[in-house]
């Protein structure tokens, strides 16, 4: 495949084709440039409704992924739905304030509950904090960027599962 194919398919410039040969410092300092450095200012790009530098950012991450050891095949899909649902939905973009770390200790601090994990145990052991737990994340969903990617489908699955606990 040609550079110029490349660039038609990828819709991108020559800057963000992957050169193995670049060292780390070099690829950090092309980096700096989109002056987004954490998922939090990806998703605040997105907020501000700029798709392409968004698009551009996770394609220049994902084409040096050997410098990026720190996202996975998951983070990249994730990155790559929201994307998706914000082009889809420009009104529904979701505009966190907070990262995912800190929502999820927030969640332990208030509920005792972190993950989806955590969750369908508690629905086990205590329905009423379960359900607390979930309304306060569906009424203060701007708030938990970890859902975000999948928001309807991890909601609609949270409350089937919570419909199933509250009928045992």
């Amino acid at each position: 495949m040609s550079i110029e194919d490349f660039k038609k398919l990828n819709q991108t410039d020559i800057d963000s084709i992957p050169d193995p040969s670049r060292s780390h410092e070099a690829v950090m300092q092309d980096f700096e440039k989109f002056n987004m450095q954490k998922t939090k200012d990806f998703k605040d790009i997105l907020g501000e409704k700029d798709f392409e530098k968004a698009k551009d950012w996770l394609m220049f991450i994902e084409n040096n992924r050997t410098h990026f050891s720190q996202y996975n095949d998951s983070w990249f899909r994730d990155r790559r739905k929201e994307i998706e649902v914000a082009e889809q939905n420009p009104d529904k973009v979701w505009n966190p304030s907070q990262t995912k770390k800190e929502a999820q200790k927030f969640l332990n601090d208030k509920f005792g509950i972190t993950t989806t994990g955590d969750f369908i145990m508690e629905l086990q052991s205590d329905l009423t904090k379960a359900e607390e737990w979930l309304n306060y994340i569906i009424d203060n969903s701007n708030d938990f960027p970890q859902y975000h990617a999948t928001w309807d489908s991890w909601i609609q699955d949270r409350k089937k599962e919570l419909k199933e606990a509250k009928n045992e």
